[in-house]
């Protein structure tokens, strides 16, 4: 069972303030995403630039741009509308193939869960079977 999450990138993202963020976002299947503001920008090669006196990746994302900035070009990127069209029909299809996985996944963590329940009540009922029997707990009536 797989129990890590999504890979990340690290990015520096510039707010409407004009201020600079850094942020940890989620790979997804062409694009990076920020769910917290519902967000994702789509991935293109050169657009990965290493912070000043690092050797550390980042993208440079801004708010009003649906692509990074790309330093080989010198711009902010721009997506054709079938291009965007294209990078969500990929990102759909990657989703639906992940569904009867994680299903699966859901499954097996539900019937662990269950069985651990199970384990764990049978222990409990024993111990308090040994303890009754050995007279270390009275109950009353008996």
């Amino acid at each position: 069972m797989d129990l890590r999450g999504k890979p990340k990138h690290k990015a520096l993202q510039v707010t409407e303030d004009h201020r600079v963020r850094e942020v940890n976002l989620e790979v997804d299947a062409g694009s990076i995403v920020d769910h917290r503001s519902g967000r994702a920008w789509g991935l293109v090669p050169g657009a990965v630039i290493p912070l000043r006196n690092t050797r550390k990746p980042y993208f440079l994302l801004c708010g009003r741009c649906d692509g990074p900035f790309n330093a080989r070009k010198g711009r902010w990127e721009a997506y054709a509308e079938d291009e965007v069209r294209r990078i969500a029909e990929q990102s759909v299809d990657h989703e639906i193939a992940e569904l009867p996985r994680l299903a699966i996944r859901e499954k097996a963590a539900s019937m662990f869960r269950l069985c651990m329940a199970g384990l764990t009540l049978s222990v409990v009922l024993m111990a308090m079977v040994i303890l009754i029997t050995s007279g270390h707990i009275r109950i009353p009536g008996l």
